[in-house]
């Protein structure tokens, strides 16, 4: 299994749901990339605009 693979899983079983690899992190990429998981989050409803607010289960 690649590095990513497991990642990747959730995105073939729910492809609305948005995974993201965060490069160079383990399990705490809050903490270890807090400047790269800020930027994301908060490019995440502009990226996504109403997909964003909207709750969906597969």
């Amino acid at each position: 299994m690649g590095r990513g693979e497991p990642a990747a899983r959730p995105a073939r079983v729910a492809p609305s749901w948005r995974v993201e690899i965060v490069p160079g992190t383990g399990h705490s990429p809050p903490v270890e990339a807090p400047g790269l998981i800020a930027e994301r989050i908060l490019a995440f409803p502009v990226r996504y605009g109403d997909a964003a607010t909207r709750h969906e289960t597969p």
